[in-house]
């Protein structure tokens, strides 16, 4: 908690460094399970329903995430 409250504005409780962070962050609750082979949904995130709310920008996302593990990390993704 400590790192998250270092980040925050606390006059208009915005994140400082939101604009900044890594790709893998900008895709989050999203994210690939290599052993499914599928985008799924973090379960460990409490607020899923807030993003990605229509089937389409899901696929588009799930795209960018396997583009991004192919071609950034050099993970084989199927």
């Amino acid at each position: 908690m400590k790192a998250i409250a270092f980040f925050l504005i606390n006059s208009n409780k915005e994140c400082k460094i939101y604009k900044f962070r890594p790709q893998g962050y900008r895709f989050y609750p999203l994210i690939y399970d290599i052993n499914k082979k599928k985008c799924r949904f973090d379960e460990e995130c409490p607020r899923n329903n807030l993003f990605y709310k229509d089937n389409q920008t899901l696929k588009n996302e799930c795209q960018k995430v396997k583009m991004f593990l192919k071609n950034q990390l050099n993970i084989k993704i199927n």
